[in-house]
């Protein structure tokens, strides 16, 4: 059983050592991708995993195109909800850098050649970014090869972005319309899906 797992908004990175833990007892064929828009974050996400052959880091963001992006940082420079949207409301418009933005479907399709044969989980946390994400692998046909979705399914980041809120019904719809899942999971969360279901959906996936 392979498995490819794709990280998006990693922060710290915890929720890589929480899959790892949660397929341990199905393989060890994985293949860990952790996207950070962050440099920082990225390279200490890269420092954490070091040990850890299977496991990528990658400083890109997910956005609309394959181009630079605009990152704004959370208010307090905690680093914690940064976004590419500025009218996010927990970041400063004042305070950015500027990062690579990426498309995923043509990201993977460049770097993960096997991913048709594999089996694909996807988690994400990306504070707006995920109305890019979900329409891009809809719009690629990605979405029939994801075989797990994790993450926030009510897209509320969206909502808190003004210059993009009006499209959280999209988000909605593509989720109801090609019958996406989304499955709590985040260290910080009390409501998190249980290891064994995600064992169970990979397994029957």
């Amino acid at each position: 059983m392979k498995i490819n797992y794709f990280d998006f908004g990693l922060h710290k990175g915890d929720e890589i050592l929480m899959f790892l833990e949660a397929i341990e007892p199905l393989t060890k064929d994985v293949n860990v991708y952790g996207f950070e828009a962050h440099t920082e974050l990225a390279k200490e996400a890269e420092n954490r995993y070091k040990d850890y052959p299977n496991v990528t880091i990658i400083n890109k963001a997910i956005a609309e195109r394959n181009s630079k992006v605009r990152l704004y940082i959370a208010e307090g420079n905690k680093m914690e909800g940064n976004s590419i949207f500025k009218t996010k409301n927990n970041v400063d418009p004042e305070n950015f850098i500027d990062v690579d933005g990426i498309k995923f479907s043509d990201w993977i399709k460049k770097n993960v050649p096997n991913y048709k044969k594999s089996i694909n989980v996807i988690r994400f946390n990306i504070e707006g970014a995920e109305i890019y994400l979900m329409h891009d692998i809809v719009k690629a046909g990605i979405n029939k090869h994801i075989s797990l979705y994790l993450g926030s399914k009510g897209g509320d980041d969206i909502l808190k972005c003004t210059e993009i809120k009006h499209l959280h019904k999209v988000y909605m719809e593509h989720l109801d319309k090609f019958n996406i899942d989304i499955h709590q999971f985040c260290k910080a969360s009390p409501n998190n899906i249980p290891y064994d279901k995600i064992r169970e959906l990979i397994q029957n996936a």
